[in-house]
C-alpha cells in the first residue's frame, strides 16, 4: 500500500507523530511518503528526527512567493488524486487537511484522511470570530474525504461535539515503548522543599501566568519553568520565576526528573507529549481539563485535572503539603505509563484504513 502524509506543520509534536506513524507503516511494508513544509519558527531536519531511510520525502518551499508553497502543494495533492497516484493520503493539521480535503472529489479513487492535532478552533489566542471562522470550516470540510483520525478520545469528543461528525477512527500517539521502560527506572528526587515545574514553551497558549498565580500561592514549595520563549514574554509573565531556557534532550530529561510535581495550567492543547513524559517518569501531574491533558492524567488517581484558577491553586497546595499523596500519585502514573505508548498507532491506523476501504 502507497501511503502519503501531507502536513504544513512540519514542527513540534507533528513531526514525531507523523515519524512514528511512518516508520511504523514502513515497518509494515507499506510505501510510505513525507510531503511538508518546514515552520520557520521551528526548522526541522528531517534527516536527523529518527525516519526511516526507506521513507521518502517531498519538501515544499512555503517562503516565497506569498502562499506560493501551499499553492504548490494544493496542485500536487489534486495531481496525486486524480492520477490514483496512492492509496492513501493522509492529512495532517488545519492547513494541509483543508487543501486536501479541497482537492478531492468523489471521483479520486485514494482514500483521504484529516488528523488535525488540536482543532484550531480551540486556540484562546485567536479572536472569537476567527475561531468561529476556523469552526464553521472545520464543518463544511468534515464530509469530505474518507473522514477525521482523531488522536486520543478527547480530540474525538470535541470533533463530535463542535462539528456534529463521527470521527472515521482514534488512534493514539505517545512515546515509545523504549522511552517509557527507560522512565520507569529513574529514581525519584528525594528533597527538603518539593519542586514543581512547568514543561513548554514561554507562550500564551501555556498560560504562564497562572503559573506564577499558583507559585505566588504556594511558598511551601520552589517553582521553575523548564523552556523558554520571548524575552518580553518572560518578563512580563515570569519575571520572579526560574526559567531555564531551551535545553537538549538529555538535559531535559534530567531536568523533568527532578520535579516533584508538574504544573500544566495550558489554555489548549493537542497530545502534549511533556505531559505525558513527566507521568511516565511516574511525576503527579496538576492540568488544566482540555482536550488532551485529559486522555493523560487520570484525575484523582496519577493527579488533578482542574477548570479553573482556584482548583489549579488548591490542588498543588494538596500535593505539596502532602508527601504521602504525591508518592500513592506517583507510583499510579509509573504503573499505568504502558498506556501512553505509541505501539499501538500503526496497526490502529492500518484498521482505519481498511475499515473505511471496505465501505
Amino acid at each position: 500500500m502507497r501511503v502519503v502524509h501531507v502536513t504544513e506543520a512540519f514542527g513540534g509534536g507533528v513531526v514525531g507523530v507523523i515519524t512514528a506513524l511512518a516508520n511504523q507503516q514502513t515497518a509494515a511494508g507499506d510505501e510510505v511518503e513525507i510531503w511538508f513544509m518546514r515552520r520557520p519558527q521551528a526548522p526541522v531536519d528531517p534527516a536527523r528526527i529518527g525516519l526511516d531511510p526507506r521513507v521518502q520525502l517531498r519538501e515544499f518551499d512555503r517562503t516565497r512567493p506569498a502562499f506560493g508553497g501551499m499553492r504548490r502543494m494544493y496542485c500536487a495533492i489534486r495531481r496525486l488524486l486524480r492520477e490514483d497516484g496512492a492509496d492513501i493520503v493522509h492529512l495532517h493539521s488545519s492547513f494541509a487537511g483543508a487543501l486536501g480535503r479541497l482537492a478531492w472529489s468523489r471521483r479520486d479513487a485514494p482514500r483521504v484522511f484529516y488528523s488535525p492535532h488540536g482543532f484550531a478552533f480551540l486556540m484562546l489566542d485567536r479572536s472569537l470570530a476567527m475561531r468561529t471562522a476556523y469552526r464553521v470550516v472545520e464543518r463544511r470540510l468534515a464530509r469530505r474525504g474518507a473522514g477525521l483520525i482523531t488522536t486520543w478520545e478527547s480530540e474525538a469528543d470535541a470533533a463530535r461535539e463542535s462539528l456534529g461528525v463521527e470521527p472515521a477512527g482514534v488512534i493514539h500517539t505517545g512515546l515509545s515503548a523504549e522511552a517509557i521502560a527507560g522512565y520507569r527506572s529513574s529514581t525519584p528526587t528525594e528533597r527538603a522543599r518539593p519542586r514543581v515545574g512547568m514543561v513548554g514553551r514561554v507562550a500564551y497558549q501555556k498560560a504562564p501566568w497562572r503559573f506564577r498565580a499558583v507559585a505566588t500561592a504556594v511558598p511551601e514549595a520552589d517553582f521553575v519553568w523548564i523552556g523558554g520563549g520571548d524575552p518580553a514574554d518572560e518578563a512580563r509573565w515570569l519575571s520572579d520565576i526560574e526559567v531555564t531556557g531551551w535545553l537538549g534532550p538529555a538535559e531535559l530529561d534530567e531536568a523533568i526528573r527532578e520535579l516533584d510535581l508538574l504544573l500544566f495550567p495550558s489554555l489548549w492543547e493537542g497530545f502534549p507529549l511533556s505531559l505525558a513524559q513527566a507521568q511516565a517518569m511516574g511525576i503527579p501531574a496538576v492540568a488544566s481539563d482540555v482536550v488532551g491533558n485529559r486522555d493523560i492524567v487520570i484525575d484523582g488517581l496519577t493527579g488533578y485535572l482542574c477548570s479553573d484558577d482556584e482548583a489549579l491553586i488548591e490542588r498543588t497546595r494538596a500535593l505539596v503539603i502532602d508527601a504521602g499523596l504525591r508518592a500513592r500519585m506517583r507510583e499510579h502514573a509509573s504503573e499505568s505509563s504502558g498506556r501512553l505508548s505509541d505501539i499501538r498507532l500503526g496497526a490502529e491506523t492500518a484498521a482505519i484504513y481498511r475499515a473505511v476501504a471496505r465501505r
